[in-house]
């Protein structure tokens, strides 16, 4: 009962206290005088009564207070990539914004999958993209989901037709290889005369529905032994480590 009494006396006096650096910061502004120095009082005042009603709250619970936080930051960079991907969606009725809702670490440089299936009108073979670039192709279709085989998945016996713009002609090569301690792809096949340069863009080659979508810029160049080829390393647009969102190009 005497510590309920206490409590109830330190409440009352920090209101009262409370009420009376209102009061007197009113007086001091009907009489139009200076009152910067009650103002900071009161505003230290606030500042540690906050403190110690946070610190009381999470003290023993950090872990909560880290979590929100990462939340907070997670769910703005989501944002920030749905607008960017929104913009691409109005510009071009064919792209379907998806969700990416696994991408696992066991297969993160192969596979992902997505919340659209046929029922939204997605296909086998359909590019996958964001506004940075080539990500990769449905590789199975479900009602509601889709599987994605992402770009960085090319090896030998997976290879991708490229062709290189330079000065408004295209070169035509070979994406075989890609690279995840360095983030770049292998461009090989690329004709020996071809006076390609470091920058130069690489587009997707092949049928209209998907032809000429940006992959990646190239960062190295160098030729095989006997002088007959080139190879180009090449700089991916996408960063297929923040895969949130993905448009699919449907017909």
């Amino acid at each position: 009962m005497k510590k309920k009494r206490i409590k109830f006396i330190n409440i009352m006096s920090f209101f009262i206290m409370f009420i009376v650096v209102i009061y007197i910061s009113l007086v001091l502004i009907l009489f139009d005088r200076k009152y910067l120095i009650t103002e900071k009082i009161f505003k230290s005042a606030l500042s540690s009564f906050n403190s110690y009603l946070i610190d009381i709250l999470y003290k023993k619970d950090n872990t909560n207070l880290n979590y929100i936080s990462s939340r907070i930051i997670y769910l703005e960079n989501e944002n920030k990539l749905l607008r960017k991907e929104s913009k691409l969606i109005n510009n071009n009725k064919k792209y379907i914004l998806s969700d990416v809702i696994n991408h696992s670490n066991q297969y993160w440089f192969n596979k992902l999958d997505i919340n659209y299936g046929y029922k939204k009108g997605i296909k086998k073979d359909n590019p996958v993209i964001t506004s940075s670039g080539l990500v990769g192709f449905i590789d199975k279709v479900n009602k509601n989901t889709s599987k994605v085989k992402l770009l960085t998945s090319v090896n030998k016996n997976y290879v991708i037709p490229v062709i290189i713009e330079k000065d408004n002609t295209y070169i035509s090569g070979v994406l075989n290889k890609y690279n995840y301690h360095k983030n770049s792809f292998t461009v090989t096949n690329i004709k020996s005369d071809s006076n390609i340069s470091i920058g130069d863009k690489v587009l997707l080659s092949g049928n209209e529905l998907y032809n000429g979508i940006y992959i990646g810029k190239i960062k190295n160049i160098k030729s095989d032994n006997y002088g007959l080829t080139k190879t180009a390393s090449v700089l991916p647009g996408v960063d297929f480590n923040n895969l949130l969102f993905v448009s699919v190009v449907v017909k």
